[in-house]
């Protein structure tokens, strides 16, 4: 049966093709996606984690006298040696270039996980080492000179390192001298052990040792201690993790329903072939094991192929984030589930087909379209099952949007049941679509009039190429309007969240000076500022969190007209979310100021820092009597210079004795993360279209090649080349805009739905409103490439159907 199998694939290659690309496809998808996440994850890890690279024992806690517990750690047997790893960061820029320098302590021989590759290691805190890729960022090179925080103090480089660059980039490494006896001690001491000593027996006396010294201590051998930072990163990648495998599922209900339609249609395209095999005397279950024999032969091959063109992808997405210094990193388990899922999702698509093929009558085999009265019964049954699904589908719908936990994995079963409601219902609602189209171009002429009527002949086949048209164009959609909705949601909830970028005051409410505000409108960067006036605030019951009360005017809106919260109304107490509770948010509070005392409800909004409340003018007037500028809002337009704007920012804050904050820096973290997360999101779009552009092509092309006979005999009848070639291009054009017009609809939801319930399990997210978002331009000009893949995919074959001698093409079986 095997040895029938394989000669069959090696006979008629070109009947294989297609499912071969299928299941490579559904399984790189989710090989890659696994891999990529993987590797990312673990490289950014052993950033995070450098100066435990060599450590064969961690001590961590709160070390205030770093000598006495050096001293301790190193006189035990078995301790080769032990160092306190400091680490700080330095705010570096040259001109209009600025990065964020993580710099470390230089580790000692033993601990060091790179080298010099230019210059040497530093050797006073005046001296800096920088890895090539920060000093590429700064155009620094060795001898260059850089400011720090208090403005005199200049450190020089005079090393470059050769460390691995960061796939999320934050910030960069460097390396300068931290003495031991620094004030502000060491939360870290890393130790080596002599070969051969035990692990655990050293940790354990370690602890007892060091808990009178440490309180809170904690020993933890390199490899635990490593794996905790892995532990701890996973947290950043939840929402791209709970993505990828949203798309994983997507693209392994994909991958089976293209591989079931290739499967339909190479049997249909074979159905003389097995009604001489019944009439012979095969019975259907024979019939049936040498076709499900095949599937598990392509089954096996494609997933092979899948797991390492996943590989392959998921190599050049680490390279292209910096994050395979390392190398891949491989989730055996993962990949091993992948090529399993794809050789099972190959035999269950080829069950039913094989099954709907066999069960027919050696004489209904040889007919082919189906008799009327096994097509009724078909339809009774369809009907039957896709209300099913969609019945069920919707009740998990409902249960995703309202359900509390695990909103995802309902959603991805509800897409599943959906999916095969609308693509098994194919067959019913998709003529009655083609006819309509058919009826409003009747008066293109008899060529269209001619395919209008051959596209609702056959249903089935006709639903088989619509649905790899839906399928295609629905998948794309739903991951456009992840990543659109994605994209819209997180910047509008990075705005709402961190509405100000700077806020310059003093916390005694005390008013700024003329100097101070002037120079705050020249820090680098600041396209807007808003003078804010107020006053302090005296004692009432509000106790003494709050020390200064000021007024917008309208500020809020025209700093950031894109925040949903407007300027407070009169009784109104906008307060800083950190300095209330939950049951006082609504409440009525006495505020007295130098003109009296005004009760005001408590409304939190992110605008004010703490200790600060904003009212409106009318309220100002009387609470002060004479308002002073007391802060100054400031407005960003490129948060990515960050060490550049640390760096004026505190140089002003010296130089004026004012207070600066803000949520610029935060902001721009997780910008960053977002925008990871986005590329990868848009690189999933690139691996839809080509599923979508393989599905298309493969069905419309062997949608053609099954109809050989059907084209000879028209050629023999007296149909022109031409002519020829214009009716299946239009039949294939009618059923392009059918399956597209159904895939934008049913991906639009799919893609709410998904990106709903990602955003509703994770916590990160809080209470941040999902903002749809659907781009108008991309899926017109989707429905436009979709339409040009399904004429493309019809002109060779059907070029080579025209070009057919009639008389050899009605010889052929």
């Amino acid at each position: 049966m095997f040895r029938d199998a394989i000669n069959q694939i090696r006979f008629h290659p070109g009947r294989v093709v297609a499912t071969l690309v299928a299941i490579a496809i559904s399984v790189g998808f989710m090989a890659g996606a696994v891999t990529f996440i993987s590797t990312t994850r673990e490289a950014t890890a052993k950033l995070q984690s450098l100066p435990l690279s060599h450590a064969d024992l961690v001590v961590e806690g709160k070390i205030d006298d770093v000598k006495t517990v050096l001293e301790t750690v190193r006189k035990q047997v078995g301790v080769r040696s032990a160092e306190a790893s400091y680490q700080t960061f330095l705010p570096l820029e040259n001109g209009t270039r600025s990065v964020f320098v993580d710099a470390y302590s230089v580790p000692g021989e033993e601990f060091r996980w790179s080298e010099i590759v230019e210059g040497r290691w530093p050797g006073t805190p005046q001296e800096l080492a920088l890895s090539a890729q920060a000093a590429a960022e700064l155009q620094a090179k060795i001898g260059s000179e850089f400011k720090l925080f208090d403005g005199a103090q200049l450190v020089r480089v005079v090393g470059i390192t050769n460390d691995p660059v960061r796939p999320i980039r934050l910030s960069e490494t460097g390396y300068t001298v931290i003495n031991e006896s620094a004030d502000s001690g060491a939360s870290r001491i890393i130790v080596s052990v002599q070969p051969g000593s035990q692990l655990d027996v050293l940790k354990t006396r370690l602890e007892s040792l060091l808990r009178p010294l440490v309180p809170g201590v904690e020993v933890s051998t390199g490899e635990e201690a490593r794996q905790q930072k892995l532990n701890d990163l996973t947290g950043e990648f939840d929402v791209l993790k709970y993505m990828l495998l949203a798309f994983a599922a997507i693209s392994l209900l994909v991958g089976m329903i293209i591989i079931a339609n290739t499967f339909n249609i190479l049997l249909a395209q074979r159905r003389r072939q097995i009604g001489l095999l019944r009439a012979v005397g095969a019975s259907g279950a024979q019939v049936r094991h040498r076709f499900l024999a095949e599937a598990l032969v392509l089954g096996v091959l494609g997933s092979m192929l899948g797991v390492l063109l996943g590989l392959g992808v998921a190599a050049i997405g680490a390279a292209l984030m910096n994050s395979l210094h390392w190398g891949l990193s491989l989730p055996w388990l993962d990949l091993g589930l992948a090529f399993g899922a794809g050789v099972a999702a190959t035999l269950i698509s080829a069950i039913l087909p094989s099954m709907r093929a066999t069960r027919v009558s050696p004489m209904e085999a040889l007919q082919v379209v189906p008799t009327e009265r096994r097509a009724r019964r078909i339809t009774a049954v369809r009907y039957a099952v896709c209300g099913l699904f969609a019945v069920a589908g919707l009740a998990l719908v409902y249960l995703a949007v309202t359900a509390t936990g695990n909103s995802l994995i309902v959603a991805i079963g509800a897409g599943c049941a959906l999916t095969v409601a609308v693509l098994g219902a194919a067959p019913i609602y998709i003529p009655l679509m083609l006819r309509g189209l058919g009826r409003g171009l009747g008066f293109a002429g008899p060529t269209v009039r001619l395919a209008a009527a051959n596209a609702v002949r056959n249903p089935q086949r006709t639903s088989a190429t619509a649905t790899a048209l839906m399928l295609a164009v629905g998948l794309i959609v739903t991951l456009q309007v992840g990543v659109s909705t994605m994209r819209e949601t997180t910047v509008e909830g990075i705005y709402n969240r961190y509405p100000l970028d700077l806020v310059m005051g003093n916390h005694d409410g005390s008013p700024l000076s003329t100097g101070a505000i002037g120079d705050a409108r020249k820090l680098p960067g600041i396209v807007s500022t808003e003078q804010i006036k107020g006053g302090p605030l005296g004692q009432a019951d509000s106790g003494d969190r709050w020390t200064r009360v000021l007024a917008s005017d309208g500020a809020l809106e025209r700093i950031a007209p894109g925040v949903r919260q407007t300027s407070p109304g009169d009784g109104e107490a906008y307060v800083a979310p950190e300095t209330v509770s939950g049951s006082m948010i609504g409440q009525q509070m006495t505020f007295r100021g130098a003109a009296g005392e005004v009760s005001l409800t408590l409304v939190t909004s992110r605008f004010v820092t703490e200790g600060a409340i904003l009212v409106s003018e009318a309220t100002l007037a009387k609470l002060v009597d004479s308002p002073q500028v007391i802060e100054v809002w400031l407005d960003l337009g490129d948060r990515s210079r960050v060490a550049q704007v640390m760096k004026a920012t505190n140089e002003l804050s010296q130089e004026h004795a004012v207070e600066i904050g803000g949520g610029f820096a935060e902001a721009y973290v997780v910008e960053q993360i977002v925008n990871i997360m986005l590329i990868v999101l848009s690189a999933l779009l690139g691996v839809a279209v080509l599923i979508a552009l393989v599905g298309v092509a493969n069905t419309l092309g062997l949608s053609v090649i099954e109809r050989k006979r059907e084209s000879a005999l028209l050629r023999a009848l007296g149909m022109q080349k031409a002519g020829l070639r214009r009716m299946l291009l239009v039949e294939a054009l009618l059923i392009a805009v059918s399956g597209a017009a159904v895939g934008i609809g049913a991906g639009a939801f799919f893609g709410w739905l998904g990106t709903y319930t990602a955003y509703k399990d994770v916590p990160a997210t809080g209470n941040q409103p999902l903002v749809y978002s659907i781009d108008l331009w991309w899926t017109g000009g989707l429905l436009l490439v979709a339409i040009l893949a399904a004429a493309l995919a019809s002109v060779l074959p059907g070029r080579r159907a025209a070009n057919a001698m009639p008389r050899e093409a009605l010889a052929e079986e």
